[in-house]
């Protein structure tokens, strides 16, 4: 997966490499983490709260709003929740990160390439 296209680019971007999943496009009903939290919540007959901090990949915390701590919770999280500064960080590593993966795979290329010329 490459963020901002739909759908997954075969031998490009994030990879899985069998260990874990990614959806099969971008967006949509009922795809993707956040949805899910979303629909629970839609869903729920709780009073639920949800902080979203946009670093690594993204973390949520979803908790129960009348907990007796839900408050001080909430304050805690309040700075980082859909914090742009975090975000705009989180993109940029996101990109530096993809560009790391697409340099290594060129040199995996170079070295297939570079092997194969020597075993004809």
């Amino acid at each position: 997966m490459l963020p901002g296209i739909d759908a997954p680019v075969p031998g490009r971007g994030f990879r899985g490499m069998g260990h874990f999943a990614w959806a099969r496009h971008e967006g949509g009903p009922r795809n993707g983490v956040l949805t899910a939290i979303e629909d629970f919540i839609a869903g729920s007959t709780r009073a639920l709260a949800f902080a979203e901090i946009p670093a690594v990949f993204g973390l949520g915390i979803l908790f129960d709003a009348d907990a007796p701590w839900s408050e001080p919770l909430g304050q805690l999280m309040l700075p980082y929740h859909q914090n742009a500064l975090i975000a705009a960080l989180e993109t940029n590593r996101l990109a530096n990160y993809l560009r790391v993966i697409e340099m290594q795979d060129e040199i995996a290329a170079m070295q297939g390439a570079s092997e194969a010329k020597a075993a004809a």
